[in-house]
C-alpha cells in the first residue's frame, strides 16, 4: 500500500498485486571462459548448478528463485560469495571467483567486453517475467493508468528494437 506502481520480477503469483507482464527472459550461466567453457552452447540446469556460484543475497528475488529450483531438484549448490551489488558481482566474475545465474541482458556489459561467456540453460529452461505492478486492493487513478501505459509502450518499443537481448514478449 506504500507504492502506486512498481516494476518488478515475478509479481504474477501474488493475489494482492495486479501485474501486467512486460517481458520474459531466460536465466543463463555466466562466467569466464576458463571456468564455464569457451562456448555459448547450452548447458543443463544440473550442470550449471554444479559450478561455484556468485549470487545475490537470500532476500533477492533471483536468489530465491535459484534456491527454490535447486531445492525442487534436490540439488545442493555451492554459493562461494553473496554479492550485494552488481559491481561486486561483475568484479568476482571477471576474477573467476565463480559463475553466476542471470539473464543475458543483465550480463550484457560483461559479454560486450568479452570478459565472460553467457551459456543458455536448458533441461529445463529457467525464466523470469518482468511486470508492472500495482495494488489489487485499491482503484487505479488516471495518473497510474497513464504511467502504466507509458511503461508498457517503452518496453514494447525496446523489445521491438532488440534493445533487450534475450528478452521476449510473455
Amino acid at each position: 500500500g506504500e507504492l502506486d506502481i512498481a516494476v518488478c520480477f515475478n509479481a504474477g503469483d501474488d493475489r494482492r498485486i495486479d501485474g501486467i507482464p512486460l517481458f520474459e527472459e531466460e536465466i543463463c550461466l555466466v562466467g569466464i571462459p576458463e571456468l564455464v567453457g569457451d562456448t555459448a552452447e547450452p548447458i543443463s540446469l544440473d550442470e550449471a548448478l554444479s559450478y561455484p556460484l556468485l549470487l545475490p543475497g537470500r532476500d533477492h528475488i533471483l536468489r530465491g528463485m535459484i534456491d527454490r529450483v535447486a531445492l525442487f531438484r534436490n540439488r545442493p549448490i555451492e554459493v562461494r560469495h553473496e554479492c550485494l551489488s552488481l559491481h561486486a558481482l561483475f568484479a568476482g566474475l571477471r576474477l573467476g571467483l565463480g559463475a553466476t545465474l542471470v539473464s543475458e541482458f543483465s550480463a550484457l556489459p560483461l559479454v560486450k567486453d568479452s570478459d565472460v561467456v553467457c551459456r543458455p540453460i536448458n533441461d529445463p529452461v529457467v525464466s523470469r517475467q518482468l511486470f508492472v505492478a500495482s495494488s489489487s486492493k485499491r482503484p487505479k487513478t488516471t495518473a497510474q493508468q497513464t504511467v502504466v501505459r507509458a511503461i508498457q509502450e517503452l518496453f514494447s518499443a525496446s523489445l521491438a528494437a532488440g534493445d533487450l537481448p534475450g528478452a521476449r514478449t510473455p
